[in-house]
């Protein structure tokens, strides 16, 4: 099943600025600006190297009692979901995987959960018919060229964060004035 197929695209009524993703040629149109923007994702869809190695099977999270996330069942990452949502928030991060801003969404999509084994590692079996609604797509810097689903920010210098900061400062007065900024991701 494709992803297309998966997705639940529950997207906002376009309002507001919006920013708009060529997921696809990987080209981010924001502020006048078009800045390179990838989602590679590391799955059995994928063709190698990219695919999940046996000790890095990946769990959905579920909310838990006074706001505190538990570990939900397993899935495979999937792309960013197609459709047009709403930025959210910028959030401080101290993890090498998505610092030192994070870029928030409300981009969802339904996948489903995957059947693991266990032997001397966790090993991805196949997919269930069950399914789960991720969620905590953003878009941000990496040490990593892939990532969850997300939109991981290219820049000239990974330790300047040129183009992050740019749009973290532009969408922080739109946030801040307390209006509407979408992000549109279009397969094309």
């Amino acid at each position: 099943m494709s992803d297309e197929d998966m997705a639940t695209v529950e997207t906002a009524p376009v309002k507001g600025t919006v920013l708009t993703w060529h997921r696809n040629s990987g080209v981010l149109e924001a502020f006048s600006k078009e800045l390179q923007l990838r989602c590679l994702v590391r799955n059995e869809v994928n063709p190698a190297p990219y695919v999940r190695h046996e000790n890095e099977v990946v769990y959905s999270e579920l909310a838990g009692k006074k706001g505190v996330n538990i570990q939900g069942p397993p899935y495979m990452p999937r792309e960013f979901p197609i459709g047009i949502w709403n930025i959210v928030g910028l959030l401080n991060k101290e993890d090498e995987y998505e610092a030192p801003i994070f870029i928030s969404t409300d981009a969802k999509q339904e996948l489903p959960v995957w059947e693991v084994l266990q032997k001397d590692k966790l090993y991805y079996v196949r997919a269930t018919d069950q399914t789960i609604i991720d969620t905590g797509y953003g878009l941000h810097n990496s040490t990593s060229s892939t990532t969850l689903g997300c939109g991981r920010i290219i820049e000239r210098d990974i330790n300047h964060h040129e183009n992050l900061m740019f749009l973290v400062y532009s969408i922080g007065k739109i946030l801040e004035a307390r209006e509407t900024i979408q992000l549109e991701v279009v397969g094309d």
